[in-house]
């Protein structure tokens, strides 16, 4: 090959070279990407998110899924849901609204839980569940209290917990269970107060308010 033939050659290679890359310059430029946040240090569970918590990424757009935190105004008041490690990406889902982290889905604003542990045949065998309601009777110990008993009527279990696997599922109080279930009564202020000072001297009893 002659020394022009050569010349030709590399010029028409880098010719097709030069316009495969410029072919393929729209694609580079349509490249979507998207800025979220990931964590800078560990922040424990019921801590308040700052700022300063966060390192910016830049990630491809199509690589993310729904929830993802992509501004830092999006966490202010927020706290962490659970415990989050240094590098972990921000979700929605990792963000409460409750200092403590916990958030009671199935209560009402301003109810109480108050949690009381029972024996059987004082918690009506334990034959209880989340949803449950029941009548409370503090019944006196000594007659000569007065009045004989105080009732609270048609109040929420909001939990039985401390059960075994046996007792979550058919509320049958295993006898030979580790824990002595405890009941979780949701309560207004007025009925806490009255627990909190009678059950001293007075033995509690529910029995449930069958639905059907």
């Amino acid at each position: 090959m002659s020394r022009i033939r050569q010349v030709i050659f590399a010029v028409a290679a880098a010719l097709i070279i030069g316009l495969g890359l410029w072919l393929m310059r729209p694609v580079a430029d349509n490249y979507e990407s998207k800025i979220i946040y990931k964590m800078k240090a560990d922040v424990r569970a019921g801590q308040e998110i700052k700022k300063d918590d966060l390192i910016e990424v830049q990630v491809p757009a199509e690589m993310l899924t729904e929830g993802y935190i992509d501004s830092p105004e999006s966490i202010y008041g927020y706290y962490a849901s659970h415990d989050l490690a240094s590098g972990e990406f921000i979700h929605q889902g990792s963000l409460s609204a409750q200092p403590s982290g916990l958030v009671y889905e199935h209560q009402p604003a301003g109810a109480r839980l108050m949690t009381l542990k029972l024996n059987s045949d004082q918690a009506n065998g334990f034959w209880l569940a989340a949803g449950s309601r029941v009548d409370i009777d503090l019944v006196a110990r000594d007659p000569d209290i007065k009045p004989r008993v105080i009732s609270l009527e048609n109040v929420e279990v909001a939990a039985v917990l401390g059960c075994d696997d046996n007792t979550a599922a058919t509320g049958y109080n295993n006898p030979t269970a580790a824990k002595t279930p405890l009941i979780c009564l949701s309560l207004e202020r007025d009925q806490v107060m009255i627990l909190s000072s009678e059950m001293i001297n007075r033995e509690i009893r529910l029995s449930v308010i069958c639905n059907k």
